[in-house]
């Protein structure tokens, strides 16, 4: 989906670089999902974009789910969580999605020239001891990006250090159960931090 709609707003808005959000779901359910706008088609060893040709309204066209902050103009996203505390899930650990992650990072190096990526992990918060363990899909992002050059932020060392420090999970608010679904407040404000690290050499004169 960014890689499809994506390119296209940025030949109209001309930023001066971007950044792409990710997380779980974007590969362990969307990445194939032949449902969704857009999704990836694998033939052989081969992976290509494909188009749903029943989503393709021009409300889908003219309004993916991008947003447009500051003036730099970085392209971002947020997917809806399971809304399930994360001791009740009974989920299989995500595979390494070793060549789609550096299938992605290719593309996407190759479609915006300034581009960086920030992961924001799903997070057990009811396993404190494994919070900062890295998850293969994890590994594999960390390792394409590196691979291809692209500036790459994980989320989880900072999460992790934030809910030992302070018992405060840094997923979930007034609408959700405490700790799974979207980044809250606390998620929010470390994740600016980090994007304000990651950027502001960037922006300066």
């Amino acid at each position: 989906y960014y890689l499809s709609y994506g390119k296209g707003w940025a030949d109209w808005l001309q930023p001066q670089f971007v950044v792409i959000q990710l997380n779980e779901g974007d590969f362990t359910s969307d990445f194939y999902d032949k449902g969704k706008d857009a999704y990836v088609k694998r033939s052989g060893n081969e992976l290509s974009i494909a188009l749903n040709p029943k989503k393709q309204s021009r409300f889908a066209n003219l309004l993916p789910r991008l947003s447009i902050l500051t003036r730099a103009e970085y392209i971002w996203q947020e997917h809806t969580g399971s809304g399930k505390p994360a001791s009740a899930k009974k989920k299989t650990p995500p595979s390494s999605f070793a060549e789609e992650a550096r299938w992605f990072m290719q593309q996407a190096k190759a479609a915006f020239p300034h581009v960086a990526v920030v992961y924001v992990p799903t997070m057990d918060y009811h396993n404190e001891e494994t919070l900062n363990e890295l998850p293969l899909l994890e590994v594999s992002l960390r390792e394409a990006a590196q691979a291809e050059g692209v500036p790459y932020v994980d989320m989880r060392p900072q999460y992790a250090q934030h809910y030992h420090e302070t018992k405060q999970p840094c997923h979930g608010f007034n609408n959700t159960h405490l700790g799974s679904g979207h980044i809250n407040g606390y998620g929010h404000r470390l994740l600016g931090e980090a994007l304000y690290a990651l950027l502001n050499p960037l922006l300066k004169p």
